[in-house]
């Protein structure tokens, strides 16, 4: 490693280039915090987000169930309401 002059920063090498740029050792520290605090983000999203979506779908279904059943006791009881009152007519 290159010694750097007494008013630079040090780098990583002469030779070592981030997109293009030489920069300093710190940088590449805060860089790579930031680089596995992204991954560690994306990884969570992969893993919650899918679930989240599949416990929604499953409360719509149920929902929807709970309404189709409630809309068909309603008819039934609907229905047996009016052939009570047929019968109680004789």
């Amino acid at each position: 490693m290159a010694s750097p002059s007494a008013n630079s920063k040090e780098f990583i090498s002469e030779d070592e280039e981030w997109n293009g740029e030489k920069i300093p050792i710190q940088e590449v520290r805060e860089v790579s915090s930031l680089e596995v605090e992204r991954r560690l983000k994306r990884k969570l999203d992969f893993r919650i987000v899918p679930a989240a979506c599949i416990i929604y779908l499953l409360c719509f279904l149920d929902r929807s169930n709970i309404v189709s059943l409630t809309v068909s006791l309603l008819v039934t009881f609907a229905k047996l309401m009016q052939m009570t009152r047929e019968m109680l007519k004789y």
